[in-house]
């Protein structure tokens, strides 16, 4: 009888697969009982697990990739947050597998999932059974906003922002330069007006801008800029929340203003929970501390979420993938990666969620490292004969 090779790929997107439908009913406001998002899960593990032993050899990659997944399910008891050991799971499972293999699997998924979704929600509005969800600003003004069925604007701007960069990613040599501008503006332009969230917005002419800059004397500086934005980013925000909330002034107060409160949701979570190694549960709730005020504690900052509730060890791992992803781009001219990895920093700036792998793709560039790489030798394992 001849043995059977099991193509441990396959296993591999399967549960990708069911990981992007999970994540597509989190951020949606579809009644989805908590059974089905439990089996959902289930799935995924059944799956990714598989793939990592049937590749797996015992030296110190697999300690520490055993470790880390472990640690993540101990962050995931204290914190209740899947994002850390779904990282785990996803760069661990998927060796060998390219990265714009697995982005344009997200890309044809996600896309298809979200016009789905834009085209009920266009139906429904038309009919007049849409209401607008409303936020309200730090200067006390009302937007309306379109959430398009998920459970905030801010929510369906993060998927509709990473789909269109999946695309840029994987389809950058492949469109010509003014197909690929005109269709981040039109996104811009989408973005601003109907979930009208401003950040997003932004973020799509600026990469027109640093693309317009390859080749010019400006790209050094853009791709250094790049190269050590995380470090930028984490110590600013450190340095901005330390002063609004122990030294406020009138330029801290603006800057409050302008990130709409967001300063006082980070400074009030960490008066209230501290610091630690493990990590919190965070509970929102509406709040009032007598240097703040009165607020709704909901931490709308990725690189305070990431100190308060992941804790200070998720906090050093995740920076160091961060840092060493940064590093090596910038050293091997993957010049768009990097890019793209930097708005994922950026982008946490005013969200959140940043962290979470889908649709933030481009923490995956990981793979792309030379630590990575290290440990990339292709092996298969065969079936045994019954």
């Amino acid at each position: 009888m001849n043995d059977k090779i099991i193509n441990r790929t396959h296993i591999f997107f399967i549960g990708l697969l069911f990981y992007i439908i999970r994540n597509f009913l989190v951020y949606t406001a579809y009644p989805v009982p908590g059974i089905v998002l439990r089996f959902l899960w289930l799935v995924v593990e059944l799956c990714w697990i598989t793939a990592i032993v049937m590749r797996m050899r015992f030296n110190w990659h697999t300690i520490v990739e055993i470790g880390l997944i472990a640690w993540g399910y101990y962050n995931l008891s204290v914190t209740g947050s899947w994002n850390f050991v779904a990282i785990c799971y996803m760069l661990f499972a998927s060796k060998e597998i390219e990265v714009k293999k697995i982005a344009k699997f997200m890309f044809q998924i996600t896309s298809v999932l979200l016009m789905i979704n834009i085209v009920w929600y266009t139906m429904n509005f038309a009919l007049g059974k849409v209401q607008l969800s409303q936020t309200r600003q730090v200067d006390g003004a009302t937007i309306l906003r379109h959430d398009f069925f998920f459970n905030s604007a801010n929510g369906f701007s993060f998927y509709f922002f990473f789909t269109v960069l999946m695309f840029v990613y994987v389809y950058y040599d492949k469109i010509k330069k003014g197909y690929l501008y005109g269709i981040l503006l039109v996104s811009a332009w989408f973005t601003y007006v109907f979930p009208n969230t401003r950040t997003i917005a932004l973020l799509f002419p600026l990469f027109i801008l640093f693309d317009l800059c390859k080749g010019k004397v400006w790209d050094k500086v853009v791709s250094k800029i790049c190269r050590h934005l995380y470090i930028i980013a984490f110590v600013l925000v450190i340095i901005v929340v330390y002063l609004f909330a122990f030294h406020s002034n009138a330029i801290t107060q603006k800057i409050n203003e302008a990130m709409n409160g967001r300063l006082t949701m980070v400074a009030g979570a960490y008066q209230l929970y501290g610091i630690n190694l493990k990590g919190h549960r965070i509970i929102n709730e509406n709040l009032y501390l007598p240097n703040l005020g009165y607020f709704k504690l909901y931490i709308d900052n990725f690189y305070g979420m990431l100190v308060i509730r992941y804790g200070l060890i998720v906090t050093v791992i995740v920076s160091f993938f961060a840092m060493i992803t940064s590093r090596d781009l910038y050293k091997n001219n993957k010049r768009i990666e990097l890019i793209l990895l930097s708005f994922v920093f950026l982008f946490g700036l005013s969200e959140s969620t940043a962290l979470d792998i889908f649709p933030a793709f481009p923490w995956l560039f990981f793979k792309e490292t030379n630590i990575y790489k290290k440990d990339k030798k292709p092996e298969k394992i065969k079936e045994l004969r019954e």
